[in-house]
C-alpha cells in the first residue's frame, strides 16, 4: 500500500484548519460556549443543534477522503495479460559425464531429460529455451513456444556432444542472460544438474552480470551437495528436490511465475489506481450533510 502522488496529501492539514474555522464561524452557540458549563450547555441543546456542529466535521471528512483519492492510493500492479506468455524460461542442462553415472536408476541426465519434458507438459505454450553446459554452454535452441521440440532435442543432448568436460555454469548463465536481454519479456532460468563444481563467486559474478535473472536449481540427485546449496544462496535460487510425480516441476513454474512479476515491479510496472472506490463514502458524507424538511435554515 503506497501512494502515487503523495505530496497532494500535504492538504489535509490545511482542509483540518479550514473546517476548524468554518466551525467556529458556523457555531451559533458559539458565545455561550465562553460563558456556560460545557455539560450544562450539551444537556440544553437540540438535536439541530448537534447536528449544525457535527455537519462541518462530516464535510471535513468527505475533504479528507478526496485528498487521498486524488493522492492515488496503489495497492496492487495492473495485470499484464501478454507478460506471461512472452516470459521464458531458460532451461540450463548440465550434460557432463557425472550425470550419466549410475548413481541411481535412471541416471541423472535421463531424470533432466524426463523434468524437461515434464517442465513443457506442465507449462503449454509458454516459451522455453534450452542451453546445455558442461565445460562449456551451448545455445541448443532459442525461446519457442513449441516445447515439444525442446523436449526432443533434450533427449539428444549428452556428454558425447558437448566438446569440453566439466561444469562451466557461470559460463551457460552468461549466455542464457544474453540470449533473454535481446528478449522484450524477460525471463527466469532454472538449472537441471547433479552437482555444481563452479565456485559460488563465479556462479553469482554471472548471474549478476547477467541482470539478476530470477533463478532455480533441480537437484537430480537425492541430496543436494553443499557446492549446489551454495550456489543457489549466493544467487538468492531456491533448490527444488526432485520428486518421482510432476510436483516438483510445477513448484518450478510457480516460482518462475513469481519471478518474473517481482521482475516487473522493479521495472516500474504500472500499478492500479483504485482510489475511486472512496467515491461512495465521499457521496454519502455529503448526502448526510444535505438539509432535510425541519431542519433550521
Amino acid at each position: 500500500m503506497h501512494f502515487q502522488r503523495p505530496l497532494w496529501l500535504l492538504l489535509l492539514p490545511l482542509g483540518l484548519w479550514f473546517f476548524y474555522k468554518m466551525r467556529q464561524a458556523k457555531d451559533p452557540l458559539l458565545g455561550w460556549r465562553a460563558q456556560m458549563d460545557a455539560e450544562l450547555l450539551e444537556a440544553l441543546q437540540t438535536g439541530n443543534e448537534k447536528q449544525g456542529v457535527l455537519r462541518p466535521w462530516i464535510g471535513f471528512v468527505a475533504w479528507g477522503l478526496v485528498v487521498i483519492a486524488v493522492a492515488g492510493p496503489v495497492w496492487r500492479l495492473v495485470p499484464s495479460p501478454f507478460a506471461e506468455d512472452s516470459a521464458s524460461l531458460v532451461i540450463l542442462l548440465k550434460a557432463d559425464a557425472s550425470m550419466t553415472e549410475e548413481v541411481s536408476d535412471p541416471t541423472p541426465l535421463l531424470e533432466a531429460q524426463l523434468k524437461v519434458q515434464d517442465l513443457i507438459d506442465v507449462r503449454p505454450g509458454g516459451k522455453v529455451a534450452l542451453i546445455a553446459y558442461a565445460g562449456s554452454a551451448h545455445l541448443v535452441l532459442p525461446a519457442t513456444q513449441d516445447g515439444q521440440v525442446i523436449a526432443d532435442l533434450a533427449m539428444e543432448v549428452s556428454p558425447k556432444i558437448m566438446p569440453k568436460p566439466g561444469d562451466d555454469l557461470p559460463a551457460a548463465i552468461a549466455k542464457a542472460g544474453a540470449l533473454l536481454a535481446s528478449e522484450d519479456g524477460g525471463g527466469s532460468l532454472v538449472v537441471l544438474a547433479d552437482r555444481v563444481e563452479a565456485a559460488a563467486s563465479d556462479v553469482k559474478k554471472a548471474w549478476e552480470d547477467a541482470g539478476e535473472l530470477g533463478m532455480q536449481f533441480l537437484n537430480l540427485l537425492e541430496d543436494a551437495d553443499v557446492e549446489m546449496k551454495a550456489a543457489a544462496s549466493a544467487v538468492r535460487a531456491d533448490v527444488q528436490p526432485l520428486t518421482p510425480d510432476a510436483s516438483d516441476v510445477k513448484n518450478i513454474v510457480r516460482a518462475a511465475k513469481r519471478q518474473i512479476k517481482q521482475a516487473q515491479v522493479d521495472e516500474g510496472q504500472q500499478w492500479a489506481e483504485d482510489g475511486w472506490w472512496l467515491l461512495f463514502p465521499i457521496a454519502l458524507c455529503y448526502l448526510i450533510q444535505f438539509p432535510r424538511k425541519g431542519d433550521e435554515r
